[in-house]
């Protein structure tokens, strides 16, 4: 198991400053605590046959963070993206209710740029609901930028998606990306 410890900076203003914030490589172990969370995020979640087809993945890159709360580890939120041709793109990002607005979803983003970053990966894109303003302004916050529009993208509602897009390698780019210290 890829274990990444995340030191917080004084950048991130809102983390959880009590607890100690890791992030792993997501094992089969996580998923009740994932499907959890996914089935409390969105209209239309991801089954446990679709996380399981993600772990087998050789293209797939599965994190979660964990957050020390009493005496064990908490799952606060996870990510899953592809990593082929030079390109990343982010799947799926979904973090518990009691844990958002405490920069666990941009911690998440930054270490998936980090992965990106050391695959070579030069674009990093995904598809967010043109109505998710919280996702859209944590993204923008992390320098993506939109790049186009999927038209009824999301089936169960018929909604747009905003396709957002990040060149790696960027002045912008890089500067997010010193933001946390990885151990």
């Amino acid at each position: 198991m890829l274990h990444r410890p995340v030191r917080i900076d004084k950048r991130s203003t809102n983390m959880i400053r009590d607890h100690k914030l890791e992030i792993y490589e997501m094992a089969a172990a996580d998923l009740p605590e994932v499907l959890a969370i996914e089935n409390a995020a969105f209209a239309a979640p991801w089954s446990e046959r679709m996380f399981q087809g993600e772990l087998k993945s050789q293209l797939s890159c599965c994190r979660v963070a964990r957050v020390r709360q009493g005496g064990g580890m908490v799952l606060a939120g996870y990510l899953i993206a592809w990593i082929y041709a030079g390109e990343v793109h982010i799947h799926n990002l979904a973090v518990k209710d009691e844990f958002r607005r405490q920069s666990v979803a941009s911690l998440l983003v930054r270490d998936m740029l980090d992965q990106a970053g050391e695959q070579e990966a030069k674009r990093v894109f995904l598809e967010v609901r043109r109505s998710n303003a919280a996702a859209i302004g944590l993204y923008e916050k992390t320098g993506f930028r939109v790049r186009g529009i999927r038209k009824g993208y999301y089936r169960e509602t018929d909604e747009d998606a905003l396709v957002m897009g990040l060149e790696l390698g960027s002045p912008e780019t890089q500067s997010i990306r010193e933001e946390v210290t990885v151990e």
